[in-house]
Formats: structure tokens, sequence, C-alpha cells
């Protein structure tokens, strides 16, 4: 499969067309607005609100979002659509993995119009995660064990 560059979405009207005839995915690292455009392209822009922080902050989640989508196989299932993606507060913090699964999620929901099972894309634990998992576990033990006494 070639690799797809997508077109950027450059003007406000583009923006602002998206954003009011498109439908709306949500997921927790990104939001994705997408309308069809009818055409063999795919066209995508990029935003972040000054609500996520300041000029510096709001360039980084940019840049990650901006990198995300040039990494993502999934991008050119997408031709015929406009797309914006919106970068949230949780962008900046959020693990690339995730964020990576975040736009797979939401672009499938854009796709195929349903959401996608939970099934279809389980999470992989890192160490850090089954280390927690674990802590978790001790700790639930034992705050168990405390009501008994």
């Amino acid at each position: 499969m070639a690799i797809v560059q997508p077109i950027r979405l450059k003007k406000r009207k583009q923006f602002v067309l998206v954003s009011d005839q498109g439908a709306k995915h949500v997921a927790s690292g990104l939001i994705l607005q997408a309308l069809p455009n009818h055409t063999d392209d795919v066209r995508i822009g990029f935003t972040v609100t000054k609500r996520v922080g300041c000029a510096v902050v709001r360039n980084r989640v940019r840049r990650r979002l901006r990198e995300v989508v040039r990494l993502s196989p999934d991008i050119a299932d997408m031709k015929g659509y406009d797309l914006v993606v919106i970068g949230r507060q949780s962008t900046l913090d959020r693990p690339f993995r995730k964020l990576a699964q975040d736009l797979a999620y939401v672009l499938h929901c854009a796709r195929d119009k349903s959401p996608m099972p939970l099934t279809a894309c389980p999470p992989k634990t890192t160490e850090e995660e089954k280390l927690i998992e674990a802590v978790r576990a001790v700790l639930s033990a034992s705050g168990s064990s405390e009501g008994t006494r």
C-alpha cells in the first residue's frame, strides 16, 4: 500500500465547514471531526484550543498529533474525507502508542459510522501497567481484610 500524503486544511472556512456539517468522534487523547468531501483526496487539519495551554504547549500537542497521523496506516482508508483533529489536554501526556490507538479508533468510527468493539483492539500492557495492577490488587485485598477485623 502506498503512503497517502494528506492535503492540509488551512483556511478557517474549511475548518468551520467540517465542524458544522461533519460527524464528531471522541477518544481519550483526541477528537476527530470528519466530513465526506467527494474527492479522492484526504484533507486534514489540526487545531488545539487555548484552554490546553500556552503557545509552546499547543504547538507541542499539534506536533504530536501530526506525527501520529503521519505514522498511521489507517489514513489511507479515509480517501474522500476532510478530517479535523483536535488536541485535548490529555494529548500532551498520553503515551504515543495509546495516542495511535485513539486515532485508529476514531478513524474506524468515522469510516464505519459505528463504534469499534472493545475486543477488536485490546490494549497492550507494559511492565509498568502490570506493576500498577499488582499494587492495586494488593491494596484492594488488604482493604477488604481490614473490614473483617
